[in-house]
């Protein structure tokens, strides 16, 4: 990976962060940006340069992520599948 430019940032006390001035021509005023966490790396795109699809797609992940951790703090149950399909009617 060749680094092209890199710039510094705080972080507020509300979780905010400016862009870096050697970025400032990269985002505009609400543009929607996707942050996605690598390790201890945090790798910020632009999503107006991504497709519909990459986006759902995204959303799609973070439903499933949520999700799992639901399931590890216990908050679903197992069942049968007679079970299930009685609870699914009554819904």
């Amino acid at each position: 990976m060749v680094l092209r430019e890199i710039g510094f940032s705080k972080v507020s006390s509300k979780r905010q962060m400016v862009i870096p001035k050697e970025f400032e021509d990269t985002f505009q005023e609400g543009d929607k940006l996707v942050i996605v966490q690598e390790g201890d790396a945090l790798i910020v795109k632009n999503a107006k340069h991504l497709s519909k699809e990459f986006e759902d797609n995204i959303k799609f992940l973070h439903g499933i992520d949520e999700a799992w951790k639901d399931f590890d703090e216990g908050r679903y149950y197992k069942t049968d599948k007679e079970t299930l399909l009685e609870d699914i009617k009554r819904w």
